[in-house]
């Protein structure tokens, strides 16, 4: 109760769209998510970086993306 569902499903293209992303980020980025075991967690993470890359300046996009940056300090 009271935490969001996560999305599991994937729209469509969505897996290619997030996949090209990916491929077009940097080193660091890479071994974020190489290092992340669940592949639920590599979905939102993905998501997550897909969100900050669609609008930067979109306040709750910065705030889950800069989550990821602290936990891999």
């Amino acid at each position: 109760p009271g935490r969001p569902r996560r999305r599991l499903p994937e729209r469509e293209g969505e897996t290619a769209a997030l996949m090209a992303l990916y491929a077009a980020s940097g080193e660091a980025v890479q071994h974020m998510l190489l290092a992340i075991e669940s592949p639920s967690e590599r979905l939102t993470f993905l998501r997550d970086l897909k969100a900050l890359a669609d609008n930067p300046e979109d306040p709750n996009a910065r705030r889950r993306w800069g989550a990821w940056v602290v936990a891999f300090r």
